[in-house]
């Protein structure tokens, strides 16, 4: 998976069924923020609607322990950015640097 981050928003690379991209304006961004889903469990995935999961790898549309509707691309655990989206859902991505990619999407 990629992300890529441009004046227009947020594009999600590499997944043929989940890929898109979000329109900046759609992102709530001063609601994002990182998480550890391996002590934070509220937005953990627990049921997987639509989409893959193997082990160590979920990508799809999932529900979170907390009941939330959310879009997945996790495959670190211990980092992952989530950003709520305006239609009704929030985005829980792995990526290397969370801290920074959260920056960029703000800038």
């Amino acid at each position: 998976m990629r992300f890529e981050v441009s004046p227009e928003g947020l594009r999600i690379r590499g997944d043929l069924f989940y890929g898109r991209t979000i329109p900046r304006t759609e992102l709530m961004l001063d609601q994002a923020r990182v998480l550890d889903l391996t002590s934070t469990t509220d937005y953990k995935p627990v049921r997987r609607t639509n989409g893959t999961g193997m082990p160590g790898y979920s990508a799809g549309w999932f529900r979170l322990q907390n009941g939330e509707k959310a879009l997945v691309f996790v495959g670190d655990w211990t980092r992952v950015a989530m950003i709520p989206v305006k239609e009704g859902y929030s985005l829980l991505l792995s990526v290397p640097d969370t801290d920074r990619f959260l920056a960029a999407l703000r800038r």
